[in-house]
């Protein structure tokens, strides 16, 4: 990895650790959290519990924080992450019909062991073997702005993500997905930005449209074809579609695609995804 200082990447560790200790754990009576967890603003509820087997699951620690990890993730790469409602204005009969909410997202990732994993000769072997792997720590902060009408939720985030590494010399994975997940290593800093529109498709059946933008410029000194690395992008868009089994249980089915510039040029890739989450109380 390359040297540089870290004031930035400090000072919004800071930052996140104090909107922790500060934030909110009181609310309205206007119930404002939503009966399953959605991508934009709104919390869940305080006491509940949504289990994810491939994504993140969620915990409602109050009415307005709710925090997020993933079980089996964590033994790969391990993360966490709080979102935090700061205000919303709701109407008296409740979230659905609520039109405005403000939150802050804080996540905090240590990618090591996942680099280690990639570390390996073969076909999986992304790294080469014989790299020195550093302790890294990537912060990611954003803040999220949702409308609701007609039952839609309408959200839009902008953030930025920073790492605070050790010392070594570790290549630029050009992976999709991986890329974006990993790009605070390989730059000072990540702009991140996305728009998502979700809500009631028909009968039992929900939608999600996700909308993600990366952009960064990596280091001088890594590897580009035509000179010092530019400003580069990368996006990603997801479509998925739920069944609501019961008032508890939500089967996600979708697809996710990705294109991304890297030093071999612009490359399109796509994967379906498939989830099972449970709410319990």
């Amino acid at each position: 990895m390359k040297p540089h200082s870290v004031p930035l990447r400090w000072a919004l560790f800071a930052c996140t650790l104090v909107l922790l200790s500060v934030a909110p754990i009181g609310a309205r009576s206007t119930v404002h959290a939503a009966e399953f967890a959605v991508d934009g603003a709104p919390t869940i509820k305080k006491g509940q519990f949504e289990i994810g087997v491939f994504s993140a699951s969620k915990w409602g620690m109050t009415k307005r924080v709710e925090l997020g990890a993933n079980p089996i993730g964590m033994f790969l790469l391990p993360a966490a992450r709080a979102k935090i409602s700061w205000w919303y204005d709701a109407k008296p009969s409740g979230h659905r019909h609520s039109t405005f909410w403000f939150s802050t997202l804080h996540r905090v990732s240590v990618p090591t062991p996942f680099l280690f994993l990639l570390s390996r000769e073969g076909s999986m072997g992304l790294i080469p073997a014989d790299t020195e792997i550093p302790f890294a720590l990537q912060l990611e902060n954003a803040a999220i702005v949702s409308a609701g009408f007609s039952d839609q939720l309408l959200s839009l985030s902008a953030g930025i993500g920073v790492a605070i590494e050790g010392a070594g010399d570790l290549p630029m994975i050009e992976f999709p997905f991986i890329y974006t997940t990993l790009a605070p290593l390989y730059a000072p800093y990540v702009l991140r930005g996305s728009l998502s529109l979700e809500g009631p498709l028909h009968g039992p059946f929900d939608y999600q449209v996700i909308y993600r933008m990366n952009g960064f410029r990596p280091y001088a000194d890594l590897a580009w074809p035509d000179g010092p690395a530019p400003w580069v992008y990368a996006q990603e868009t997801a479509l998925r579609v739920q069944l609501r089994i019961g008032t508890s249980q939500r089967l996600s089915l979708g697809v996710t695609t990705s294109v991304a510039h890297y030093p071999v040029g612009y490359r399109f890739y796509w994967i379906p995804t498939v989830d099972y989450r449970w709410t319990v109380f």
